[in-house]
């Protein structure tokens, strides 16, 4: 009987220890004899080889080199190993070490880049999977997918896949590839005998080689859920209902969309879109009427009455208007246009409208809201100036308030006793009457409700109510309401019943009377589908926001007004989770905002946030140049270049009535007004309405206010003007234009292959396609009828329709109506397939593409919090794009090989050509900058920059550029080229590890630090402090000190944080030309010797280490100063150095910033170290030892090792391209010695590799023997043990590792 091998079997074999500890020992790795330890490095050196390329490829490199025998022992121990059960079996090795050596080894794979990716949007079940499936092979898994794999490809195929590097370079393929190899190596396979299904297999697997390139497969298949209930088996973690709350918390607060399934997203956003075009048109048509009110119209009352009963289709008022104006008459004309097909969409949507709201429609078509100016956000005038202007007001009022038709209110009022009569004192009546008028007037928004568009006009006010509460008196106002005020309900109907027919088509929610009875029919439709029943409470998806409790409102996803929609809406039931998902997905309320005492701070702050990102975006130059940079290359990461022009050019082409139909249906799609960075900036914005005067009195509110013009710096008051709101509207419509190119780009793209692809496709999956379709999206199509419709698309082919409808028992055709019911149904079909394959494409080019309503909701709800970054949303959807793009490259590769024929190569060329563009894109930037600086011989210039360079930026594609200035110096200009990159934020989270690879640095034992560059770098976005609250810092600062030199830094670097793009770009300008020169030259010809200009500069571009200052005369040429200034760049990597500034390496500088980093904290260590020993020392009842006080001086050796250490290294690096003379007197200049505090001694060994500790005072220890005789004897000793300690580390060389010391307790 074969004796089974375990792990603690494995501890026992001496024959098996023996081979291993040879086999170790041979391959160069250092091991010591006992067992345990021979074990546990040998498997962690197997799981390392296994998971990590890099690995694999060095260990397979040793195993070449081993001698006969040692490769004889590693067979021989190999042959143990695998011989022992699964980590989740009995006798496995430990569990959680081998969980270690798996992820440890992961991260460090370059080639992982992928699963890491995956892990942040599946919140650690991709590396489950991952670490599940490698243990799951050995159980079965993989014996089965294999079988699958060789009968999907022929041999052939496989064969030319696997060996002839069409996916053996990249991720698991290469790592089966290499892994093979050395099994041939070591004579365990024979050689050339590849099995090339297993190649193949493993990328698939591993989710890093779908065969192409780069592969996730595994999350989107099967095999996921084995991963994540193997890893459930390891943790002893089960499916409890506790894991299920912690899941769904981080789904719809972290995930993009809330978590939410595609179709679902797909008609929230369409319902949004439906109506974004009426909103847009209408913005366009109020500004139209407000240009023309205020040039016109604003003090003659008889032309406003004109235009008010035009605007309600009088048409004698229409042919005055003409006459009086005509572009008036032509801006209510759009207005009427514009109110037509506002009501025709309206009553054209099956939405579910109550027949109320319908009946309003029917009654006037041209219903015109009658608007309040009390009950508006708009302004009004000062009430004293609204008296002196309307001096009959209060006798007016006066009369109706004490009529006969009034009593009761006079009587609240206090001016009538409880018997009906006038009270006698007429003073206190007339203060009371002025009282109650001025309340009238004053403005109260929030007595208004947002649906008053579609209540009808049964109540008539007073004269003296319309003149007080200002009724209609601005036509543009008027508009506004009038089309906002339908669509705002109106759109969120729209959203909720297409949430809600999507649901119940596909029986994710159920129509019932009760909670009780929902969660019945719920779970015997789950039983019926072999699911099990759950406890999980069902919750309307929709309810009456009058009538509903605070629970309820909480819970509901959709609280509309009850006389807006039918009834019927209201017996729609969803489970409670799902509901909580669509909620947080649709409600843009911000967390605070409602908070009475923190609200209106927060709200403040959100505006602030967006006014400070918008001056960085909207309006700035490079900004502009940046987002246009950035959309052409998210299409071409998408897979989408091919065609790009010709596509652009037929837009282009298309005549007016097409163009603009085009345009409608891409906003129809949701495809555009969708950028991420613009629409952020908005929501902050919209929060203004809160804390405007109207809506917000007192010291609160005015703080709030001057809080958002401080942070703007007064930029929120300018866009309130008619010429700052049109330069804002320009500028925001430009920066979406821009944005929109690039989505239409990629959607027309993905529409061409959708259609391609569509047409290859065999009959039976188009149909399989239209049901998925008619589930997921309800339409308003024309259609025969619904039930025939459904059966028709089942049956599938149009020829057997006859044979359907003859079957019918409830009615017979004849031939002639079949013939006419065919036709109808091919044309209907035609539409539809038109309009699924355009959902298709639009999925795919916004699953891909950056969209602001995708970015996890947590980003939105913090808005108001300052702990929050500042530019959060692009880099969260770049993430969740990367995933996608790479997701579904795999996915259409792996359904290609399954659906087979034609249709099947459309896919994976699709998925191919989608994944070779953006591992090209993404590795652009580093493999030029790479070639650059290789051509250029300014690669030797890289280890200082990198090591001198801000952390942000070290590990980016750095361009160097070497010339020469004026004085023929060589100088040489650093372009950080991944600043232009999208990709950028992704790649920060392997570029460390990359970097460290190609520099032939051992990663595994550098990854503590790289590791932690990763997680500062790809963190930073989001708790970086924002923008508002480091200006509210440098404010606070500014308030708070007392020194006129430091009070201005302060303000300068609020002015820094808070300028407009544009502002900066010109402030930085004219300083290159002189302008804070030519201002001093003024204030001296004005007989002053102050110096404003050089006082301005010196706050706003500070000299640092004896920097000098450049100007544009001391650029070498023109072009290397638009290098310097961001507008142009070396024409070899165009366009990624466009609206990138380049940096002009100073080496005094970059040094003088390095070591000061590097000394700062080992300083300030063992000032502080020092300062504690002695007070311990002095303290002779203290329960100190020698030991841990010595332990104290060697913490801080250390860290004053690592520190020179660092700058030995900056030496060397620098040395490379400056005189070993020039570093030195770099480092004994006066600043970068007060910076490092560094004294000539330290510098000289620095210069020659060697380290000098920092010695304790030894006069210290004299003065301790006078001030304490009890412990006089014990003196010298302890100073003998510290100057011990100190000579240990005295002349260590820098270049070696830091010494391990140990102090004994004795």
């Amino acid at each position: 009987m074969v004796q089974q091998v375990t792990y603690e079997s494995l501890l026992r074999d001496d024959q098996f220890l023996n081979d291993a500890y040879k086999s170790l020992r041979g391959m160069g790795y250092e091991v010591s004899n006992i067992r345990g330890d021979v074990l546990k490095k040998f498997l962690q050196n197997r799981r390392y080889f296994e998971t990590n390329l890099a690995s694999t490829i060095t260990q397979g490199d040793n195993i070449k080199d081993l001698n006969d025998l040692d490769k004889n022992s590693l067979k021989n121990a190999l042959d143990k190993v695998e011989q022992l059960p699964s980590i989740f079996s009995k006798g496995s090795a430990p569990r959680w070490r081998a969980i270690k050596d798996y992820a440890v080894a992961g991260i460090a794979d370059p080639t992982n880049l992928l699963s890491i990716i995956a892990g942040a949007f599946t919140l650690g079940t991709g590396s489950a999977v991952g670490f599940g499936l490698k243990e799951a092979a050995k159980q079965g898994i993989k014996s089965t997918l294999k079988a699958k794999a060789n009968a999907l490809v022929s041999k052939p195929v496989l064969k030319a896949m696997a060996v002839e590097g069409s996916i053996a370079g990249v991720g698991g393929a290469e790592q089966a590839r290499r892994s093979q190899q050395t099994d041939m190596e070591l004579g365990r396979r024979e050689r050339g005998d590849y099995d090339p299904s297993q190649i193949v297999l493993q990328g698939l697997l591993e989710g890093t080689a779908s065969p192409v390139f780069g592969g996730l497969i595994n999350l989107g298949g099967t095999l996921a859920g084995t991963g994540v209930k193997e890893l459930g088996k390891v943790t002893g973690v089960n499916d409890s209902q506790a894991i299920q709350n912690t899941k769904h918390f981080l789904d719809k607060w972290f995930m993009p969309s809330g978590g939410l399934d595609e179709p679902t997203r797909r008609n929230i956003e369409l319902g949004d879109a439906e109506f974004r075009t009426l909103r847009e048109e209408a913005e366009d048509v109020v500004e139209d009427i407000e240009a023309n009110f205020t040039k016109s119209f604003k003090e003659n009352n008889e032309n406003i009455r004109i235009v008010n009963e035009a605007m309600e289709g009088d048409k004698d008022a229409i042919a005055k208007l003409d006459t009086i104006s005509p572009d008036m008459g032509s801006a209510i004309k759009r207005f009427d246009d514009l109110r037509m097909r506002v009501y025709a969409k309206v009553k054209g949507s099956k939405i579910g409208l109550s027949n109320k709201v319908k009946n309003i429609f029917k009654k006037n078509k041209k219903y015109t809201r009658d608007v309040f100016e009390k009950y508006t956000q708009y302004g009004r005038q000062p009430f004293k100036n609204f008296l002196e202007d309307n001096p009959n007001v209060i006798p007016d009022f006066e009369n109706w308030i004490l009529g006969e038709n009034q009593i009761e209110p006079a009587q609240l009022l206090g001016l009538r006793n409880k018997q009906g009569e006038l009270i006698d004192d007429k003073v206190l009546r007339d203060k009371i009457i002025r009282e109650e008028l001025e309340n009238s007037y004053t403005i109260d928004k929030r007595t208004k409700s947002i649906y008053g568009a579609l209540k009808s006009k049964n109540i008539e006010l007073p004269d003296i109510l319309k003149q007080v509460y200002g009724i209609n008196v601005n036509p543009a106002i008027r508009a506004t309401e009038t089309i906002a005020g339908i669509l705002e309900p109106i759109s969120d109907l729209r959203i909720a019943s297409g949430v809600a027919e999507s649901l119940i088509r596909r029986n994710q929610a159920i129509t019932a009377k009760s909670p009780q009875e929902a969660q019945k029919l719920f779970n015997e439709f789950r039983v019926a589908q072999g699911l099990p029943e759950t406890n999980e409470r069902m919750v309307p998806l929709i309810s009456n926001k009058s009538e509903i409790n605070k629970k309820q409102l909480k819970e509901t996803p959709f609280s509309i007004r009850g006389d807006i929609y039918s009834k019927d809406l209201e017996q729609i039931y969803v489970p409670v989770r799902m509901a909580d998902k669509i909620k947080v997905m649709v409600d843009r309320t911000s967390w605070l905002s409602k908070n009475e005492a923190l609200g209106p701070f927060a709200q403040a702050f959100a505006a602030s946030q967006g006014y400070m990102k918008k001056g960085k975006t909207v309006y700035s130059g490079f900004a502009h140049t940046r987002n246009a940079l950035g959309a052409f290359q998210n299409v071409i990461n998408s897979g989408n270049l091919r065609g790009m022009g010709i596509r652009a050019t037929e837009i282009r082409t298309l005549s007016k009535k097409d163009k603009e139909a085009f345009f409608d249906k891409m906003r129809s799609l949701g495809i555009t007004a969708t950028n991420v960075e613009l629409n952020q900036i908005m929501t902050r914005l919209s929060e203004l309405g809160d804390i405007s005067e109207e809506n917000l009195k007192g010291l609160s509110g005015w703080l709030a206010r001057n809080m958002v013009r401080g942070a703007s710096l007064g930029v929120s008051s300018v866009e309130k003007t008619k010429v700052g709101r049109k330069v804002s509207r320009t500028l925001e419509k430009l920066y979406t234009k821009t944005d929109d190119m690039g989505k239409i780009m990629a959607y027309l793209g993905e529409r061409s292959k959708a259609q391609k692809l569509f047409d290859a496709m065999p009959d039976i999956q188009k149909h399989k396609l239209r049901q998925e379709y008619m589930q997921a999206f309800p339409d308003d199509f024309p259609e025969p009828t619904l039930k025939e419709l459904d059966q028709m698309l089942k049956v599938g082919d149009v020829n057997v329709i006859k044979e359907f409808i003859d079957g019918q028992k409830v009615r017979k055709f004849t031939p002639k109506k079949v013939s006419k019911l065919k036709e109808k149904y091919i044309n209907f079909q035609n539409k539809f397939d038109e309009r699924m394959i355009d959902e298709m494409a639009a999925e795919k080019a916004l699953n891909v593409m950056p969209v602001y309503s995708r970015i996890p909701r947590v980003l939105e709800k913090m808005r108001g919090i300052p702990i929050l970054g500042s530019f959060t949303a692009f880099p969260a959807e770049n993430l969740r794009n990367k995933y996608n793009i790479l997701k579904l490259g795999s996915l259409e590769i792996r359904d290609g090989f399954e659906m087979g024929g034609q249709a099947g190569k459309i896919l994976i060329q699709t998925g191919a050509n989608r994944l070779l563009a953006q591992g090209t894109m993404a590795s652009l930037p580093i493999a030029g900058a790479y070639v650059y600086n290789e051509v250029n011989k300014t690669d030797k210039v890289m280890p200082f920059v990198r090591e001198s360079f801000p952390e942000w930026s070290k590990y980016h594609a750095l361009q160097i550029r070497k010339g020469k200035n004026k004085k023929g110096e060589v100088e040489y200009g650093v372009t950080d080229l991944s600043y232009n990159n999208p990709d950028q934020f992704v790649l920060d989270i392997i570029s460390p590890l990359m970097v460290s690879a190609a520099n032939g640095e051992d990663v595994t034992e550098n990854l503590n630090e790289l590791f932690k560059d990763v997680i500062i770098g790809t963190s930073e976005p989001f708790i970086d402090k924002s923008l508002a609250l480091q200006f509210t810092e440098q404010m606070m600062g500014y308030i708070r000190s007392d020194n006129p030199l430091k009070s201005s830094e302060y303000l300068a670097k609020a002015w820094k944080l808070a300028e407009p793009g544009v502002i900066k770009n010109m402030r930085e300008m004219a300083g290159d030309v002189g302008a804070y020169k030519s201002l001093d030259k003024l204030a001296g010809n004005l007989g002053t010797s102050y110096t404003p200009g050089s006082f301005l500069q010196s706050r706003f571009e500070p000299l640092y280490y004896g920097e000098k200052r450049r100007y544009f005369d001391d650029a070498s040429s023109i072009a290397g100063y638009l290098a310097e200034a961001g507008l142009a760049g070396d024409n070899f990597m165009y366009p990624y150095n466009l609206a990138t500034k380049e940096t002009i390496l100073n080496p005094k500088k970059q040094l003088g910033f390095a070591v000061k980093t590097l000394m700062k904290n080992a300083n300030s260590d063992y000032n502080i170290a020092s300062s504690e020993i002695k007070n311990r020392l002095r303290d002779t009842q203290a329960n100190w030892t020698l030991k841990g006080t010595l332990d104290l001086y060697k913490d801080s050796i250390e860290e004053h090792y690592a520190a020179q250490q660092g700058i030995y290294k900056l030496v060397n690096d620098l040395s490379a391209f400056t005189s070993k003379d020039d570093i030195k007197k770099m480092l004994q200049s006066k600043a970068i010695k007060q910076a490092g505090g560094l004294s000539n001694d330290e510098i000289n060994n620095i210069m020659r590799g060697i380290f000098t500790p920092p010695k304790f005072d030894p006069s210290f220890f004299k003065a301790l023997r006078l001030s304490h005789p009890e412990i006089s004897k014990r003196v010298p000793y302890i100073s003998d043990q510290f100057l011990k300690l100190y000579r240990l580390y005295t002349d260590r060389k820098l270049l070696s590792d830091i010494p391990e010391i140990n102090i004994r307790s004795n």
